[in-house]
């Protein structure tokens, strides 16, 4: 145990004296190297990705100002509770959430592109 002891004190007092990487000076990159980076953040961004985004935002905003916890049927209410049913995705008017991937259509994926300059 004293063995234990000593190592991890050690191992402790060489990570107090490592200077941490946040420390370490690093070159701001330049205009043209995070033009060339957003560039190709767009080029990758996939149908898939853009289908989470738009789940995603919808759920937030009804979060943002709906009226309850239940914005699909896999949420949970205040209590614990599975809210299923009670959900605004499963509802009839009112509020309408994006839960899923089916939910998303292609005219939304081109929409999101066309908006978004992708």
């Amino acid at each position: 145990m004293f063995r234990y002891r000593k190592s991890l004190g050690i191992l402790c007092a060489a990570l107090l004296h490592t200077p941490a990487l946040a420390d370490q000076a690093v070159a701001p990159p330049t205009p043209a190297a995070e033009t060339q980076n957003q560039n190709r953040t767009k080029e990758i961004l996939t149908d898939a990705a853009i289908v989470a985004t738009l789940v995603a935002a919808s759920i937030a905003a009804y979060r943002a100002g709906g009226p309850g916890p239940c914005a699909c049927p896999d949420d949970r209410d205040r209590r614990g509770h599975r809210c299923g049913k009670r959900s605004a995705h499963s509802r009839a008017g009112g509020w309408t959430v994006y839960c899923s991937a089916r939910d998303i259509t292609a005219e939304m994926i081109s929409a999101y592109r066309r908006q978004h300059g992708n």
